[in-house]
């Protein structure tokens, strides 16, 4: 289970990656996720979210079932999950991400 933590990831987009993100498809939204996932870039992950949205995680090896709501728990999680993950970056190209990770 991830610990929700509010300390900001040092793996950030540059700011001009964050500026005018309106992605016209799923798509683009899909490429922006993935690319962001592989290099664990928590600013730009975070561009795929907002007030409304809800992350659900389920844990494979415990059976654990998180939600969360908004972009400050969503934030959280992925910093707390980023933080436990390698590098991706070669997984993701290959489009192999390990399924042990929850």
């Amino acid at each position: 289970m991830l610990h929700h933590r509010q300390q900001r990831s040092d793996k950030m987009a540059a700011p001009s990656e964050l500026e005018g993100y309106k992605p016209t498809s799923v798509q683009e939204a899909w490429d922006n996720h993935f690319e962001a996932f592989g290099s664990q870039n928590l600013d730009k992950i975070m561009l795929d979210y907002d007030e409304k949205s809800v992350l659900r995680c389920f844990c494979h090896s415990d059976g654990a079932d998180d939600t969360f709501k908004g972009v400050e728990e969503i934030r959280g999680f992925f910093d707390g999950l980023f933080k436990m993950l390698t590098d991706l970056r070669s997984e993701v190209q290959a489009g192999s991400i390990p399924r042990a990770y929850c």
